[in-house]
């Protein structure tokens, strides 16, 4: 049974498969489209956004050699993808955020900073809940959910 390219679907530039930079930053490879599963092939190409000195500023797109990225980059950790709902369940606008251990999540900044200030739980305007438990932070009907599952 065949494996199937994951990263065949074309994305935008703001959300890439991966995120390649020169050492010293000056050129970026935002990878858009893998065109093979086998990036190892001699002709591997990927579909890019391209960054350089010579784009001032801006993002160039083509295909590129796979082979030509790995010799002069280093792959960053991209973004997560943006979530399939874009608000908390109080409503409010999710954005990209720093989470702990300095990776970038998905989270609300407006809930996250009353659960910092209040000790255990808080109460949503919409009557929800948010409250932590073993260093984690739960939103819902605490009500209505067993203790067990969450």
């Amino acid at each position: 049974m065949e494996t199937k390219n994951q990263c065949l679907k074309m994305r935008e530039v703001e959300e890439p498969y991966e995120v390649w930079q020169t050492p010293d930053g000056s050129w970026e490879w935002r990878v858009l489209k893998k065109w093979q599963l086998d990036d190892d092939k001699e002709y591997a190409r990927w579909f890019c956004a391209v960054k350089s000195p010579f784009t001032f500023g801006s993002f160039e797109y083509g295909d590129v050699y796979v082979k030509e990225i790995k010799a002069n980059a280093v792959k960053q950790e991209a973004d997560p993808p943006r979530p399939e709902y874009d608000r908390c369940n109080a409503g409010h606008s999710l954005v990209l955020m720093e989470g702990s251990g300095g990776k970038k999540i998905w989270d609300c900044p407006i809930c996250k900073k009353g659960m910092e200030e209040e000790e255990n739980e808080i109460t949503l305007p919409n009557g929800m809940k948010m409250w932590k438990k073993n260093g984690e932070t739960f939103c819902g009907w605490k009500d209505k959910i067993k203790e067990g599952n969450n």
